[in-house]
């Protein structure tokens, strides 16, 4: 089940300056029976939901994939990955350690704290143990 909440993720640019124009924006809707559902948005607008709606289910499809890997691995264990992240035992993570991690590994990605919002349920730009493993488990 798709809540509004989690609709309004999907669609929501990560960017404040992008997401706070997309909520001040007035509505254009007006209900009209006759319109099929087709015809609800502009053709244009109507591919760009497609593409995002698309490219968020081939990424969750592959996101599932790795975890299937993972959990078939008998050497991976979620608290000693954790820990490892956690290189001042904070306790949590945040985006600078996954930066510190990903660049070890030899990927250089500004935008980590996407993958800090991917994994922190609270969002409170924290990732616990607990939301850590919630993300690597497939449901």
């Amino acid at each position: 089940t798709l809540n509004y909440s989690d609709f309004c993720d999907i669609f929501s640019p990560k960017d404040e300056e992008y997401s706070s124009s997309l909520r001040v924006r007035p509505s254009y809707y007006i209900h009209k029976p006759y319109y099929k559902i087709t015809e609800y948005f502009h053709p244009e607008t109507r591919l760009a939901v497609e593409n995002l709606l698309n490219t968020n289910l081939r990424v969750e499809a592959c996101a599932d994939t790795m975890r299937d890997h993972l959990s078939l691995l008998p050497s991976f264990n979620a608290m000693e990955a954790f820990n490892t992240i956690d290189m001042k035992n904070l306790g949590y993570l945040d985006a600078k350690q996954f930066k510190l991690l990903l660049e070890a590994h030899g990927v250089y990605n500004k935008n980590c704290e996407y993958l800090v919002d991917r994994f922190d349920k609270t969002k409170d730009g924290k990732v616990t143990y607990v939301e850590f493993a919630d993300g690597l488990r497939k449901y």
